[in-house]
């Protein structure tokens, strides 16, 4: 199973756009999306819940 994760990826060459994504990348499944409104996941329990998601998601591979 792979996992991406980019952080401030480069959309259009003009520099970082600050968005955060996680991404099961062999189903496609969006785990976490700053720009879809999940927020910044600048606390411990926002980031376990995307720990926990990823666990999940190995589980079921």
């Amino acid at each position: 199973m792979r996992v991406r994760a980019p952080f401030g990826e480069r959309t259009d060459g003009s520099g970082v756009t600050g968005n955060f994504e996680v991404t099961i990348v062999d189903t496609g499944k969006l785990i976490h999306s700053k720009r879809q409104g999940h927020g910044f996941a600048d606390t411990a329990k926002e980031r376990q819940l995307i720990v926990e998601q990823i666990k999940e998601a190995m589980r079921t591979v």
